[in-house]
């Protein structure tokens, strides 16, 4: 893939997606999200994939196959989300070794990396690049995961009330709370406003 780019080296903002062989819609969607709303956002998607010693070229040659298609389908994926033209890594050896070197390489500015939330035996087993990549990366890592507030929660956080997230929603949080919890909201905080006069000195704290 190519890269056509406006910005002067100067204005140069490298992020760089890691993804995987399983659900790496959701890591490529940010990044190209993140990488569109910045200037001089430079997107590239890198795929690791290990060869262990001893396959057979055909079998080698269907897994190279199979990676393409997948960096081929989040190229899909970008152009609905990324105003420009991603580069695309296919990478093989140890995914975190070669992820973080292409980080090195690229000088990157951001990695974006997915997880699954694997726990337990499953978590041991598998391994997980994500956490060693956030543990050893040079730059700010981006750790992504599917957004679930209804399965996914820990036992003692509530999950979002629906009236309050649609009324959010609607008035873009200029208001936050459902008529149920505006009267009383389980939650006691306190919103802070910051208006545009915010520079000069000038805020709005508003108790709720």
């Amino acid at each position: 893939m190519g890269l056509t780019m406006s910005a002067t080296p100067t204005e140069r903002f490298v992020v760089l997606a890691a993804m995987d062989d399983d659900d790496y819609a959701n890591v490529v969607t940010v990044a190209a999200r993140f990488a569109s709303g910045i200037q001089g956002g430079e997107l590239h998607l890198a795929h690791a994939i290990s060869l262990p010693p001893g396959r057979e070229a055909i079998v080698a040659r269907a897994l190279l196959d199979e990676a393409r298609g997948r960096l081929v389908a989040a190229g899909d994926i970008v152009a609905n989300a990324y105003p420009r033209t991603a580069i695309g890594h296919l990478l093989i050896g140890a995914p975190t070794h070669e992820i973080l070197q292409l980080a090195a390489s690229l000088k990157a500015d951001l990695l974006i990396v997915g997880t699954h939330g694997r726990t337990g035996i499953e978590r041991f087993v598998i391994g997980s690049v994500a956490e060693h990549v956030v543990r050893r990366a040079s730059c700010p890592v981006l750790v992504v995961r599917e957004k679930n507030y209804q399965t996914d929660l820990e036992p003692e956080i509530e999950p979002p009330c629906v009236d309050c997230v649609a009324l959010q929603t609607q008035t873009r949080s200029e208001k936050m709370w459902c008529a149920r919890h505006s009267e009383r909201h389980p939650r006691a905080h306190t919103i802070y406003e910051t208006p545009e006069s915010f520079a000069l000195g000038s805020s709005i704290i508003r108790p709720d």
